[in-house]
């Protein structure tokens, strides 16, 4: 069963790769795990698994064949990649600090739960496949695991790209559907392979992330990525649970925010440079709003927040010895030999 469905096709990745740089790419694990929210994926797992007294590990192997299908170009094209897995317990002491509402409006319940399983027997699965995940990943070849608890990861690939592959000899990819991740492509090395399905896919970074958002208002392509950030501290952000000011959604927002010709660099920059068109102050009058959005969403502002264990899992990045390319590939054919037949 395919849990991890996010993959682009060889002819995608040759689309955007340049051989002769390092290609990161920085995986969102829960986001890229579309087949949880499949009932035909749970269904399956369920009854195939009924009776064993095994651990269910559907959700690791179809990881295990998710980095396969990297390896097999890597060795293919020859190239040079790295893949960062990452994931969080599901909590941010942070987030629920400043605002104790934070994703209250996401539950497990959002996964295909039947009769057969509990929402706790769910999650218990899950973190048990995410735990192997990120064990197998410290140890194989190219591959880094970061997984933080009580701290939400969404920031992640913004921060280990701002502080070490910010440079035009990398190419970053970052494989998630949370439109929170656009604001790192105003990292020009870095884009986001954005799937629905199979053929609703895209590659977004600084020249056209705009498209993304076309069905909700037509962006002005000189609209600066930097601002787009800025959208979600007026407006808030739904999905998360986050509100924002009355009577401001996303389109109101940047049509306000679209007054502004230059980026915008800091929270104290968007209230001076949207002073002259606050029409009847209604943002200045609601700026609280704003700042509790900004320390919520913006990925520059959560950096300086970062719990000193968050930075203990970054350090380990650094100090993890790795199997080998050979090697991987034969931990690769054990666990299939094990549970899965030879690949």
């Amino acid at each position: 069963m395919i849990f991890i469905g996010y993959y682009p096709s060889w002819s995608d990745l040759d689309s955007v790769i340049d051989p002769s740089k390092q290609v990161n790419i920085f995986v969102d694990l829960k986001n890229c795990l579309t087949g949880l929210f499949m009932k035909e994926a749970i269904q399956t797992t369920i009854d195939v698994n009924r009776g064993s007294t095994q651990p269910i590990t559907d959700i690791f192997m179809s990881w295990l064949d998710f980095v396969l299908f990297h390896f097999r170009y890597m060795e293919k094209h020859k190239i040079n990649m790295n893949l960062f897995h990452i994931s969080d317990s599901g909590d941010s002491v942070y987030h629920r600090s400043i605002y104790k509402d934070y994703k209250m409006n996401r539950t497990i319940t959002k996964f295909n739960i039947t009769a057969d399983l509990e929402e706790d027997e769910i999650k218990k699965i899950v973190r048990q496949n995410l735990n192997a995940i990120h064990k197998a990943a410290s140890k194989m070849y190219n591959n880094h695991s970061i997984d933080l608890a009580h701290f939400e990861s969404d920031f992640v690939a913004h921060y280990l790209i701002k502080k070490q592959y910010n440079d035009d000899k990398f190419i970053n990819i970052i494989y998630s559907r949370d439109t929170d991740m656009f604001q790192t492509l105003k990292f020009r090395n870095t884009k986001i392979f954005y799937r629905n399905s199979k053929d609703d896919k895209m590659f977004y970074d600084y020249t056209n992330w705009y498209t993304k958002f076309e069905k909700k208002v037509n962006i002005d392509p000189s609209f600066p990525i930097e601002n787009f950030i800025y959208i979600k501290c007026i407006a808030g952000d739904k999905s998360d649970g986050v509100p924002g000011i009355r009577g401001y959604g996303f389109k109101k927002a940047y049509i306000l925010l679209n007054n502004i010709k230059r980026p915008i660099d800091s929270i104290e920059d968007l209230k001076e440079a949207i002073e002259p068109f606050d029409v009847k102050h209604k943002i200045l009058d609601n700026w609280d709003i704003v700042e509790r959005n900004y320390k919520l969403v913006c990925f520059d502002e959560i950096i300086k927040h970062i719990p000193y264990l968050a930075f203990n899992e970054f350090n380990r990045l650094d100090n993890q010895e790795k199997f080998s390319f050979g090697e991987t590939m034969l931990f690769i054919n054990k666990i299939h030999q094990k549970w899965g037949g030879i690949v």
